[in-house]
């Protein structure tokens, strides 16, 4: 829910205290605390002693809210083309063959 919030701006002059956060959600501190340690990972959020909770700015737009295929992510960097360059076939490692489910041998056509 905090995740969505900030997304939406929500909090654009900072977080409320944790206790506060505590109460809203119906929550123990300790859950807030770590919902936040989560966000701060994630590199949502700066936390400060002193300073408070405050959504990070952002250092660059990634555009990883949405799901786009490459040409669509370098479009603005010129022309982008998709080209298979090598093709191998290579043996599976000795434990991952082991696992591995066994298929049919491919019949040429």
């Amino acid at each position: 829910m905090l995740r969505h919030q900030i997304h939406t701006g929500a909090y654009d002059d900072g977080l409320p205290a944790e206790q506060d956060l505590a109460a809203e959600f119906f929550v123990s501190r300790n859950t807030v605390r770590e919902a936040l340690t989560v966000l701060a990972n994630e590199g949502l959020i700066d936390r400060g002693r002193k300073v408070g909770t405050h959504v990070a700015v952002r250092k660059y737009d990634h555009g990883l809210d949405a799901l786009v295929g490459l040409k669509e992510t370098f479009k603005d960097y010129g022309e982008v083309r998709n080209e298979v360059r090598a093709v191998l076939h290579l043996a599976a490692p000795p434990d991952a063959a082991l696992r591995a489910p066994r298929c049919a041998p491919r019949r040429s056509p």
